[in-house]
């Protein structure tokens, strides 16, 4: 008989289960008994100690079809490759094991695709009731191993403890119990450390307190975990755990987890368990996927040596360990002091303080952690990927614990011991007891041992040699084929990459030096390479149509047509990626994303990040609402992807983000919708792309006795940008080569920063803003437009938070919001000149020369004394911004970068011109409007002379596109299109298409600086 497809009811709880897998050919309907799975026979063939229960069976069949699976939340696909640690299996799935269909939903919602080595030995066991002892490496899936078949045995008709888990630390059981509830969250009632429970997750000493108290009923307790059991059944805890157990009943089911096991377990087990099943998947002692090195230094040498790994490693989150709580907290305030976020915890601080650090670490806004050996035992934290011993331990056992944190669940990671002569033979011992080998540290360590770019399994390390890095890259950019070196790196291949590099590795052996001619570069792009745009199909937006309500507010009949066709603009810069992309990602540098979008036009053919927020304002506008809906869902994929959002939507600009304005679209897109359920589906990928600036982008600031954290731009990429290689390799001419990497990752930032390329990333030799293109150095500046944009982030993260009732988080933003205010209030602002400025790490002082940055905290409200914005409205006055017709300047240095003197640039009118109309003062708001009748003018006349709408314009002459910088200057134009759109709807019962109208406020601005030259004379 065919084995049939069996989804049903368990005869227990009437909880939904999970497909049972037939075990030969394919299900198909029809009844007939149920064959037992391949995993069901082996749990029931074990021996029974007399207090198991049998594995459930399903009994009630669902039609075939019943795809309960499309309805899951899933999170994304983790591509980074895993070692054997965790893919070493026997093949099974999760819903071998007959599960409730409830607790499936949870697992794979945890992106638990398929059950790692210990969790295959373990689970059926485990669901059989009988005793298992496992050992098995740290990170590999042990939590799971335990937690599925526990929920799975758990009755919820029962209002009593059914299960305790037992850890070392209170830490451990926060993680646990997280876990533990995430996972059976579709079950419909399980409590976890509730007041009345059914799972139990604590210390020893809390569970035997609560017992003592009479709070924590334990007679029908039938199953007991020991997490880490080597520590529990060490001295520090034997006894509490024979007094515990003293208390359960005698029929119960106990398993044993560790990665290691000493003589006490042994002693244990034959008092307490019956027939155990063991589990042994130790083959060798240490994590495959964790590369260890050490550093010979002196105890002196050891905070300078930590310094140069911080300098020169990806480090994604480290945790750094002590041998005792005092030099915790001294090593603590020394990374502060070098100007590294870090934290600190050990067992000598209040619990809530651990809690809290322990939260925020895990949570992303710190990088570094520097702790006791209080955070060895099973603490997961994915994002670690560096574990440095700054004290080298003297156990095997606590050295195992401690590089374990890093290369969890299969990923690399990499262990850096600091020695010293004390430590040589701690070294060598260790090695022999573990069976490892520790090398000495190399001048520099291969990102591919330790950085998820460079290994993950999704294939895009494979194009990279062509887009990012290698020989194809370096001579066609270098040969100048094409006018824009962009051109090339956005080209669709004709073939495999791998195809490709080895075909031009055979063309260039046949040149001297390798260098192959440009004739023959030419016909190499003609046969492996399209021109740019194969990745794009024809979409006019559907929610597009041709009067909008906006339009009405116009009085002025011209600007009132113009207002028409900049709406109808829309049509022609939408794009939709073709399904190729990602069927075959391997063939383009585009990243797919799955909704369609406005891209800002001319070179720039794709999706960027900080243009796209006033493209969306513009489509809201527009009511537009589903293509800035999808936009929106399309950053939300990369934030998912990536951890945040590229600059744009090529993997060339995979490692660099731009100004973080992901969370003020979404608040233009609720303003308008009123879309709770949108927010709350969004609100965590928000909050991950937070923590990606604090973790990443953050900088310590210690000054006048207090520690600031203020965001800066710092990529740590130290190679030339893909589409401008011949230009970063050019300007870096005649440097030595670290020089040379140096200038790239600052180029890099400065590409970050979204003003590539301006004077106001400049620092010369003797520290002062001043310089030219090479002089740059973007990640020694804390910006203050960046900072007033992460301050308005955290005012509407705790705003979102509020609305969606999490009061708990909103007062965790706020916290954030009001410690940033202080610290850009201690930096950035000026007293005497009343604006804020971008403040230089190099000597600690601030840039005092005229940006429109300088006004950013205005436009966020970043400050908390209303006289602060009186005086910006004066500082902008008498800072020479307001003496040119056509607009505000980006500066007033003529460096010839387009980020400078002449250009004025669309966003940075828009902030100034919101910031000023935000406040209370009447001048401040007839000054917003003078400035906005301005712009617009000069929009107006450019449109009028070339029938286009541009990226940037000239601050002189009559209306006339900018220029300056690495490309011509780009028409479309995405973000120069919504800003008209919101002037025109803001100001449009005034604004006039007639004569310049200069009313006081813009003549004070333009006669003040030739009065005040000719009182000076």
């Amino acid at each position: 008989m065919e084995n049939p497809v069996i989804l049903g009811l368990s005869n227990q709880n009437g909880q939904m289960r999970g497909s049972v897998k037939p075990a030969g050919g394919p299900g198909g309907g029809g009844g007939g008994s149920q064959t037992m799975q391949p995993a069901q026979v082996k749990a029931s063939s074990t021996v029974n100690n007399g207090n198991s229960q049998p594995a459930p069976t399903a009994n009630t069949i669902i039609k075939p079809g019943d795809d309960w699976k499309k309805n899951l939340k899933l999170p994304p696909k983790d591509l980074r490759m895993r070692t054997s640690d965790v893919t070493a299996t026997k093949g099974n799935e999760f819903e071998d094991y007959c599960l409730k269909r409830e607790l499936l939903m949870g697992i794979f919602e945890m992106g638990w695709e398929k059950p790692s080595p210990i969790q295959e030995e373990s689970i059926p066991i485990a669901l059989s009731g009988r005793d298992i002892l496992a050992r098995a490496k740290n990170g590999t899936g042990k939590s799971g191993a335990y937690l599925i078949p526990l929920l799975e045995r758990i009755d919820l008709k029962k209002d009593s403890i059914q299960a305790l888990v037992i850890v070392p630390t209170r830490e451990l059981a926060l993680q646990v119990s997280q876990i533990c509830i995430q996972v059976s969250k579709h079950m419909g009632g399980v409590k976890v450390m509730a007041t009345t429970v059914h799972v139990v997750i604590a210390t020893p000493g809390r569970i035997l307190d609560l017992i003592k108290k009479g709070v924590a009923k334990v007679n029908q307790v039938q199953m007991v975990v020991l997490d880490e059991a080597d520590k529990l059944l060490s001295q520090d805890f034997v006894q509490m755990m024979e007094e515990m157990l003293s208390s359960l009943p005698k029929q119960r089911q106990i398993l044993l987890y560790s990665a290691t096991f000493p003589l006490s377990v042994q002693k244990f087990m034959n008092n307490h368990l019956q027939k155990p099943y063991e589990i042994n998947l130790m083959e060798e002692l240490t994590l495959k996927g964790v590369t260890q090195y050490y550093a010979y230094v002196t105890e002196r040498q050891k905070v300078h040596c930590l310094n140069t790994l911080f300098s020169r490693l990806q480090i994604n989150q480290s945790i750094i360990f002590c041998n005792s709580s005092q030099r915790v907290e001294l090593l603590a305030k020394k990374i502060s002091q070098l100007g590294y976020s870090c934290f600190y915890i050990h067992a000598k601080m209040r619990q809530e303080h651990r809690n809290r650090v322990f939260h925020d670490f895990r949570n992303g806004l710190c990088r570094n952690l520097v702790c006791t050996d209080l955070f060895t035992r099973g603490i997961d934290i994915q994002a670690v990927n560096v574990v440095i011993n700054f004290d080298f331990p003297k156990l095997g056992e606590t050295y195992l614990h401690r590089i374990g944190r890093s290369g969890r669940f299969g990923h690399l990671g990499l262990a850096i011991n600091l020695i010293t002569y004390d430590d040589r033979f701690n070294l060598k011992g260790i090695e022999e007891q573990l069976g490892t080998e520790i090398k000495p540290i190399p001048s520099s360590i291969d990102k591919s041992l330790y950085v998820a770019e460079y290994h993950s399994e999704s294939g895009e390390e494979v194009k990279l040699p062509i887009y990012c890095t290698g020989e194809v890259l370096r001579q066609v950019q270098m040969a100048k084929q094409f006018d824009d070196d962009k051109y090339f790196v956005d080209m669709k291949l004709t073939t495999a990459p791998e195809v490709i590099v080895e075909a031009f590795a055979n063309l260039t052996s046949g040149f001297p030096n390798k260098t192959v001619p440009s004739s023959e570069l030419q016909k190499f792009l003609q046969t492996y390479f399209e021109e740019p745009g194969k990745e794009f199909e024809q979409w006019t937006p559907p929610d597009w149509h041709s009067k909008p309500k906006f339009l009405s507010k116009v009085s002025d009949s011209k600007y009132r047509s113009w207002a028409e066709e900049l709406h109808g603009l829309w049509k022609s810069l939408g794009r939709k990626i073709r399904d190729d992309v990602r069927d075959h990602p391997e063939l383009y540098s585009q990243i797919y994303t799955p909704h369609p979008v406005v891209v800002p036009g001319g070179r720039f053919r794709e999706l960027y990040y900080w243009d796209s927020y006033w493209v969306i304002n513009g489509l809201l506008l527009s009511e537009m609402t589903e293509t800035a809906r999808g936009m929106i869902l399309n950053f939300m994929f990369l934030v998912e992807r990536y951890g945040f959002v590229p600059n744009g939507g090529r993997v060339y600009y995979e490692r660099r983000s731009q100004p973080p304005f992901l969370p003020l679209m979404v608040e233009s897109f609720y303003e308008v919708t009123r879309d709770k359920d949108f927010l709350g589906q969004v609100l965590p990928a928000l909050e991950r792309e937070y923590s990606f600036w604090m973790q990443n982008r953050s900088h310590v600031v210690a000054i006048n006795g207090l520690t600031h954290i203020l965001n800066q731009y710092n990529v740590p990429v130290d190679r030339p940008r893909p589409e401008s290689y011949s230009d970063d390799v050019e300007l870096a001419e005649g440097l030595s080569t670290e020089a040379q990497k140096r200038l790239w990752m600052e180029l890099t930032s400065g590409a970050e920063s979204g003003w590539d390329f301006s004077s106001r990333w400049y620092i010369d030799s003797t520290g002062r803003n001043n310089g030219t293109l090479s002089d740059t150095q973007t990640s020694s500046i804390l910006p203050a437009d960046l900072n007033a944009i992460m301050c308005r982030n955290e005012r509407l993260l705790a705003s979102f938070h509020r609305i969606l009732g999490n009061e708990d988080k909103a007062a965790e933003y706020d916290k954030a919001l009001s410690a940033r205010i202080k610290a850009v209030e201690s930096l950035l602002w000026d007293a005497e000149r009343g604006a804020w400025f971008d403040f230089s790490l190099v000597n600690e002082t601030r840039h005092l020369s005229f940006y429109p940055s300088n006004l950013a905290p205005l436009w966020a409200r970043c400050y908390s004394k209303p006289e602060m914005g009186d005086q910006a409205v004066q500082y902008l006055r008498d800072s020479g911004g307001l003496d040119y017709p056509n607009g505000v300047p980006t500066s007033l240095s003529e460096s010839g970068q387009q980020w400078d003197m002449p250009n004025a640039w669309p966003p940075l009118q828009h902030m100034i011109i919101e910031g000023l109309s935000g406040l209370d003062s009447a001048h401040a708001k007839e000054l917003a409007f003078s400035l906005a009748q301005r712009w617009m003018q000069t929009n107006w006349r450019a449109y009028i002379k070339y029938e286009a709408m541009f990226e940037k314009y000239d601050v002189n002459g009559d209306g006339k596109p900018g220029g300056g910088g690495e490309y011509e200057v780009q028409l479309g134009f995405g973000w120069t299109n919504g800003i008209a759109l919101q002037l025109l709807d803001q100001y449009g019962d005034r604004l006039s298409s007639g004569g310049c109208v200069l009313n006081a406020s813009i003549l004070i601005g333009l006669v003040y600086p030739i009065l005040k030259s000719l009182f000076l004379f």
